[in-house]
């Protein structure tokens, strides 16, 4: 199997498991990866991500330049741009609408220092980023001063995107994301979670530092939790 046809395969079934564990809802929510020459296949706008098909992603260059595709590009796909144009290492990117991430939006809680060792392991500190109206190419403004630092941004009023080396890691972090966040709506906000010791805090930070995580966004969650 060829690399594009792997990654291919991969796309639609990123999309069938975000409409099953319900990160996505119609047509909501976009997928995207980095083939070897540098194109991006993403979805095309307005499909649903539980049946998609080859003929649902588009093929474009970095600047969106349309390449292969009958569809027109996912309307949030200048968010996706961005974050590889602003970081070689990025090889998949995930945007979705995870309910419980919402709600805590919704609520004016975030998810920059949540007390909780599978949050620093899976993404570190997770900031929400200015208000950007869907659909339009305020969404790549609204996270290029964060991209570069961090592997999830939540999208004030909008959901999440996440960043990986492949799908499967960009995929991962949106379904943890999803899953904190449902801890924090579950212990009824942040006001009502206990804090860690600072002693707690430091051997998290550097176990999380050594199993690969993001430098910036690790030591930011322990400053932030500590």
């Amino acid at each position: 199997m060829s690399q594009r046809d792997s990654i291919l395969r991969a796309l639609l079934e990123a999309g069938q498991r975000l409409d099953q564990r319900q990160l996505v809802a119609g047509t909501e929510g976009n997928l995207s990866a980095r083939l070897e020459d540098g194109t991006i296949l993403i979805t095309a706008s307005g499909r649903f991500k539980g049946t998609l098909t080859p003929n649902d992603l588009v093929l474009v260059d970095l600047e969106g330049k349309k390449l292969e595709g009958a569809a027109a590009m996912s309307s949030e796909g200048w968010t996706h741009l961005e974050a590889y144009r602003a970081r070689p290492d990025i090889g998949a990117v995930v945007h979705a609408h995870p309910p419980h991430v919402l709600a805590l939006n919704l609520q004016g809680w975030d998810m920059e220092a949540v007390p909780l060792a599978e949050a620093a392991y899976g993404f570190g500190s997770v900031p929400t980023c200015e208000f950007a109206v869907p659909g339009t190419p305020e969404g790549a403004a609204s996270i290029g001063g964060w991209i570069e630092k961090r592997d999830a941004l939540l999208l004030d009023r909008h959901g999440a995107v996440t960043v990986g080396s492949d799908l499967r890691q960009a995929l991962a972090r949106m379904e943890m994301l999803e899953a904190v966040a449902r801890v924090i709506v579950l212990a009824r906000g942040p006001n009502h979670i206990r804090s860690l010791e600072a002693e707690q805090v430091e051997r998290i930070r550097t176990a999380a530092l050594l199993a690969g995580g993001r430098k910036e966004a690790i030591d930011a969650w322990a400053e932030k939790v500590g």
